[in-house]
């Protein structure tokens, strides 16, 4: 198999399936990007413009949603993970019903035939389920990571936080030895992300093609991994690199704006034409977001699915025995 084929294929599929495009924006719009635009702007103040530490934790200790939280964050907190946990359910769903779509009709028109995006989408309900329960069980490493560090962190952020100002001398070895504690673990857990992430995306497809349970997709994932390490580590390389070059060029004009919106932040001097600036720079990180970055999302499934493919094919002709 030559991988480059396969990925000239791909781009070949999807130009000319606008159903891709469209699935690709849904699934960017509920969380499924592959593709993101990040600018930072950073910048100094005159020694003489900044507050001091105790009066700046004074002045936001003052603010009444501050000093309600800092007295009792436990339903705050609660309400803020419910809220979001519904949201990432929510968009989840929406999120996985696109990418099965996406699947579908990229494996249809990989065989010759005509997709229908209609069609695609009421085939693709029914797999819905299986694909969130899938997702669910690749992350939990993950959320049992985060899990603990919040133990280890939120004690010491909530004393920082909680009365007077912070006793950095008596605080700064809690914080640090929590954090000495947690980076291996975040070592491994993003060396062990990269094998689920790569398991997910064979695993989901394996799901909507074959339509397997959710115990026999990953099973399925694993056995293509496995028996097609260096293409999907390849793939999941140039892909990477491909998002990552595209992001650069895509945060160059969002940086032209962002940089006189970070000045009159710093310095506290609005005009009309920042105030402009402020509003384009927003809108353009929104349409990038969706636009380009669905696009993209929509090129990244369709190059997964048709080598997805090209595994099933080499699986079903390889001799056995």
């Amino acid at each position: 198999m030559n991988y480059f084929d396969q990925l000239k294929r791909a781009a070949q599929i999807f130009r000319r399936t606008r159903a891709l495009w469209w699935l690709g924006i849904l699934a960017a719009l509920f969380g499924q990007s592959e593709f993101g635009v990040n600018v930072n702007y950073s910048g100094r103040m005159p020694a003489g413009q900044q507050a001091q530490p105790s009066a700046a934790f004074e002045s936001l200790r003052a603010n009444p949603l501050i000093a309600a939280f800092l007295a009792n964050p436990v339903p705050y907190l609660l309400a803020l993970g419910a809220a979001l946990l519904i949201w990432w359910v929510i968009a989840t769903l929406v999120g996985w019903l696109a990418q099965a779509a996406m699947i579908q009709i990229a494996a249809q028109a990989d065989q010759g035939a005509a997709p229908a995006a209609g069609a695609a989408l009421r085939q693709s309900r029914g797999r819905i389920w299986p694909l969130f329960l899938i997702q669910l069980v690749l992350a939990a490493p993950a959320l049992m990571v985060v899990g603990l560090a919040l133990a280890l962190l939120a004690p010491p952020i909530l004393a920082m936080a909680g009365g007077g100002t912070p006793d950095m001398a008596a605080l700064a070895p809690r914080l640090f030895g929590a954090v000495l504690c947690l980076v291996p673990l975040f070592l491994l857990s993003a060396l062990a992300g990269v094998v689920l992430r790569l398991l997910g995306i064979l695993a989901a497809r394996a799901c909507v093609l074959e339509q397997l349970a959710v115990r026999d997709s990953l099973r399925r994932g694993w056995s293509i991994l496995r028996h097609n390490l260096g293409y999907t580590l390849l793939n999941w390389f140039v892909l990477l690199i491909l998002g990552a070059l595209l992001g650069v060029v895509a945060a160059l004009p969002a940086l032209l704006l962002i940089i006189p919106v970070g000045q009159a932040i710093f310095t506290n001097s609005w005009t009309s034409l920042t105030t402009a600036a402020a509003i384009a720079g927003g809108a353009y990180l929104l349409v990038i977001g969706l636009g380009a970055g669905g696009i993209y999302t929509g090129f990244v499934s369709t190059v997964w699915t048709v080598l997805f493919q090209s595994f099933q094919q080499r699986a079903d002709t390889s001799p056995t025995g």
